[in-house]
């Protein structure tokens, strides 16, 4: 600590020459000022850290000054004042959350510890009375576990959980032959849609009309064959026969132009057979463009 004899800022006059003014018996006056130089030297003290401590706020304001007038300000000009005002800020909207997986497995969790009376009635819909009671017991237990989570999205993952529970009940009266042929159908609905969008990076701008008329279920049908000695697995094609002509060029062309895309990337696909199997029973789809159907 600096002494406040050391500091040219604070100059006071030595107490011991003032005591030489005075007599060595009075006591009383020596003691006054005893106690009058230790309160200067407190003084002085106190004033040398109070003037570092203003140092380094001045410091830090000249710091945020100097950021400040290194951010360029965005402003435009208004041209009947010819004022310069401040331009709107524009933030990119976030995305919003998500239900995480982490979050899924709470909801379920806590529906599973409840008691078989306090479950959700899959029979009944969600806002059924009982029903809302246990959503609020479900959002109230998960909060208390995950409160970093929002009440909207806690909200969504329990309905999503009601749902599931619904159609999973709606499917346990199924016989094995009906799930196989549900999973058929959707195993076929799946590879329809991922033909189509695969298709459309090949489809040439002025072909980009045409090919939005297209839908998953325009596209040709396909099984699977299996052998029953080798156990191959053999694609079965099922082409519509209400498709046009026109239709089956186009759709021809673009199979055509993503083959060759593959070859040029060197991708090798899976050595899978492809037969040509009896014409799909299916019709067309609602709300078709006229040029994709035949006239029968």
């Amino acid at each position: 600590m600096v002494e406040f004899n050391d500091d040219p800022r604070y100059v006071f006059e030595d107490p011991e020459r003032i005591l030489e003014s005075f007599s060595d018996d009075d006591s009383t006056v020596q003691q006054q000022m005893n106690e009058i130089t230790t309160v200067l030297k407190q003084l002085s003290s106190s004033m040398i850290r109070m003037e570092g401590r203003m140092e380094k706020f001045e410091k830090s304001v000249n710091e945020c000054l100097s950021k400040l007038e290194e951010q360029p300000m965005n402003t435009s000009t208004d041209s009947s004042t010819n004022n310069i005002n401040p331009a709107p800020v524009t933030s990119t909207p976030k995305r919003p959350k998500r239900v995480t997986g982490k979050l899924t497995k709470a909801v379920r969790r806590v529906h599973d510890d409840l008691a078989d009376e306090k479950k959700f009635i899959t029979e009944k819909s969600f806002l059924y009375p009982e029903n809302v009671q246990t959503k609020k017991k479900i959002i109230d237990e998960v909060k208390c576990y995950m409160p970093e989570e929002t009440m909207d999205l806690v909200n969504l993952a329990v309905k999503r959980l009601f749902e599931n529970l619904k159609r999973l009940e709606k499917r346990s009266g199924e016989t094995m032959e009906e799930q196989n042929l549900r999973l058929r159908i959707a195993k076929r609905r799946q590879r329809r849609q991922r033909k189509l969008e695969s298709r459309a990076s090949e489809v040439k701008d002025d072909e980009r009309e045409k090919f939005l008329d297209f839908k998953a279920e325009h596209m040709t049908e396909e099984s699977d064959l299996e052998d029953p000695e080798t156990g191959e697995i053999s694609i079965v094609l099922h082409k519509h026969h209400w498709r046009s002509e026109e239709a089956n060029t186009f759709l021809s062309e673009l199979d055509k132009r993503y083959e060759d895309s593959l070859k040029k990337k060197a991708y090798r696909a899976p050595k899978i057979s492809r037969v040509l199997g009896e014409n799909s029973t299916s019709t067309p789809p609602v709300g078709t463009a006229e040029w994709i159907i035949r006239n029968l």
